[in-house]
């Protein structure tokens, strides 16, 4: 480094040199009347002197420079998320979430926050992120995970208390509890579920026994919506569609949460449809299925989206392409201008795989509109 220094100082002090001989020359012949000239020529002496002043000059320039550190051009800036819209109240939707057996095992081994290292970009983008959490959160042992790291068929769920914050840090702001394995560990493991949520700054809504009164009102952007669950596998069909009823004229917009159908079908029943027509009828704007696994059929009963299971979201049966995959819904709710009235303006669809067996990724085409 310090060679090319001298190299380029004693180039840059010939290259100088040459340039004050050449201006002393120039000014030396000028005419007195010439606007360059305003004083007389310079001598030899001030020549002399001029020159070695400029070329001590350059030298001192170039040497500081040569001695300071190359440091490579910075890169551009990444552009940050767009904000969201502030007319747009943007929900996320997402399928089954089980986090015990293998799902514990990797959040034990890796931090339960690599779970959603790459869909937790996406989650940020919304208002709010709902899914279906698939069991309890206790500080019970685990049935299908061992002490020893292996597994066991059992399907009695329970959940560590560190999922939690890891959730929240995910992005996600609300869980449905209105499945078969929030009750997995009875009373006493729901009421733990509801107490580990709370500081997380987790909501949720609904339970695994249809009483009324568990929905949960969200409002932002002006627009409130009321998430309303319903569990298939216990009696209280009558309850759900009579607080859907109740909260239709209470709120915007109600989405309802079934947890219903047979387990890895993708064709729902006349029994589901025929219940979807009910909601549909006592007021639900929106019906979002779980607990199928997999991806099942998706349709429109007059003018209200009926997503039958959005399969897996983060789950692990690794035995089929369809429970690795599933979707996750980016719904944008707006005030009509016209008519004062909350709606649907748009419906994303995006696809998210399992198959890492790692956590949830997203898919990397684009999302399908609805």
């Amino acid at each position: 480094m310090v060679k090319y220094s001298k190299l380029i100082s004693f180039l840059l002090a010939f290259v100088g040199t040459w340039v004050i001989l050449l201006g002393s020359s120039y000014f030396s012949s000028a005419s007195p009347l010439s606007p360059t000239t305003n004083r007389a020529p310079a001598s030899t002496q001030e020549f002399q002197s001029g020159r070695q002043a400029a070329v001590g000059e350059i030298i001192k320039v170039v040497e500081v420079e040569a001695s300071e550190p190359i440091v490579a051009k910075p890169a551009r800036p990444v552009s940050p998320t767009p904000k969201p819209d502030p007319g747009v109240f943007k929900i996320m939707i997402a399928g089954d979430v089980m986090l015990d057996r293998y799902i514990r095992k990797l959040g034990e081994r890796n931090g339960y926050d690599s779970l959603f290292t790459d869909i937790t970009p996406l989650l940020h983008t919304a208002d709010l992120a709902v899914i279906n959490l698939e069991g309890p959160i206790t500080n019970f042992p685990s049935k299908t995970l061992l002490p020893n790291g292996s597994t066991t068929p059992e399907l009695v769920f329970t959940f560590s208390p560190e999922v939690a914050p890891a959730l929240a840090r995910a992005g996600i702001d609300l869980v449905s509890l209105a499945n078969n394995h929030t009750d997995n560990f009875g009373l006493a493991g729901f009421e733990q579920t509801k107490e580990y949520l709370k500081p997380a700054g987790l909501g949720w809504f609904a339970n695994p026994w249809n009483s009324r009164g568990d929905s949960k009102t969200v409002c932002q952007k002006g627009i409130c919506v009321a998430f309303v669950g319903y569990h298939e596998f216990r009696e209280g069909f009558d309850n759900v569609l009579a607080e859907v009823r109740a909260l239709d004229s209470q709120v915007d917009l109600v989405i309802v949460m079934p947890h219903w159908g047979e387990e890895y079908v993708a064709e729902p029943s006349e029994r589901l449809r025929d219940k979807a027509q009910v909601l549909v009828m006592a007021g639900a704007d929106l019906i979002v299925g779980a607990h199928p696994h997999v991806v099942m059929e998706r349709e429109e009963i007059g003018q209200v989206p009926v997503f039958y299971s959005l399969g897996n979201f983060l789950f692990d049966q690794y035995f089929s392409v369809e429970t690795m995959n599933g979707e996750l819904l980016e719904i944008d709710l707006v005030r009509d201008e016209a008519t004062g009235q909350a709606k649907i303006s748009q419906i994303l669809i995006h696809g998210i795989s399992n198959a890492s067996r790692a956590g949830v990724s997203p898919h990397t085409l684009p999302p399908q509109k609805f």
